[in-house]
């Protein structure tokens, strides 16, 4: 019993749910290229009330309470913007000038909401970072993408880049231990 929710002659993608399920995130671009002009939107689970939450944004998701919304504006930029469409403000790098050359994409945030895990081609191309949203202190990681965070938002996850075994895998790093496990 597969339907569209939103199906427009423009490119939806990167859907969120959130956490009540009564609401979709995605992005919509008018092409597929990585500069291709994309915005964020919202709609009903039903696909209903469809409207537009931020211009220059993809990789939308919902704050762990719903009233929020974080995506990446120009794949430098994690920005965050209310469901109601009010209050947009950038929240990392906002000020970190070590970032001002690089890419931040893919942003997640825990769900504490005080840090946000993000890929960046610093120190390397496909590296995994976390920056404190308070300090906007960045830290390294590891090598990998497609970050996310454990429900307890002290863990994170993420698919590490393919090597030393010519392969990737999914891998842990635990905050308060300070140490990392392939899962």
């Amino acid at each position: 019993d597969v339907r569209p929710l939103v199906d427009t002659p423009a490119q939806e993608m990167y859907p969120d749910p959130s956490p009540d399920g009564k609401n979709v995130v995605f992005s919509r671009a008018m092409g597929l290229g990585k500069s291709a002009p994309a915005e964020v939107w919202i709609c009903r689970a039903d696909g209903s009330q469809e409207r537009k939450l931020a211009d220059d944004g993809t990789f939308p998701t919902f704050s762990s309470d719903g009233t929020r919304v974080y995506f990446e504006r120009a794949r430098r930029k994690l920005m965050v913007v209310g469901v109601d469409g009010k209050g947009e403000r950038e929240l990392f790098p906002a000020g970190n000038g070590e970032f001002s050359a690089y890419q931040v994409v893919k942003p997640r945030v825990s769900p504490d909401g005080r840090r946000a895990a993000f890929i960046s081609d610093n120190k390397g191309r496909w590296n995994l970072w976390c920056a404190d949203l308070e300090t906007k202190e960045a830290r390294h990681v590891a090598k990998g993408c497609e970050a996310t965070w454990f429900a307890s938002g002290g863990r994170l996850a993420w698919i590490r880049k393919p090597e030393p075994r010519e392969r990737s895998g999914i891998y842990e790093y635990d905050f308060a231990t300070k140490r990392f496990k392939e899962l």
